[in-house]
């Protein structure tokens, strides 16, 4: 029995993904970067001491509980959690500016969405790329 004749042709295997190779990429940076993110938040909360007032609550509610909640369901809803993570992130920006008066000027917040923004546009994509099929 020829063994190599009973095995397919890898030449002419379909790729294992259906998508271009840059969904893949994106969706793997995306993913990194949220555990980053959530590493990052988890850190700062646990050194945190002292009781929110109500103020606290609802920027609390923005962030980081919206960012966080948004990142973890982009890893099965990319578009609907990087919309959550994004929306969060504005809402909380959105929030300071009322309570305060301005917004806060520090970039590190607005880094910290980079990945819900990752994964709005590996929605897209990904939306894009199905109604072609």
């Amino acid at each position: 029995m020829n063994l190599e004749a009973s095995l397919p042709d890898p030449r002419s295997a379909q790729p294992r993904t259906p998508f271009p190779r840059g969904v893949v990429v994106l969706r793997w940076a995306a993913r990194v970067l949220s555990l980053l993110t959530i590493l990052t938040i988890a850190i700062f909360a646990f050194g945190e001491h002292g009781t929110p007032t109500a103020k606290d609550w609802v920027l609390l509610a923005f962030f980081p509980i919206g960012l966080l909640l948004g990142l973890v369901l982009a890893w099965w809803r990319e578009l609907v959690g990087g919309l959550i993570a994004v929306i969060s992130i504005l809402g909380f920006y959105v929030a300071v500016l009322i309570a305060n008066g301005h917004v806060p000027t520090s970039p590190y917040i607005a880094i910290l969405a980079t990945p819900g923004v990752l994964f709005v546009i590996l929605g897209i994509w990904m939306h894009a790329h199905q109604r072609r099929r």
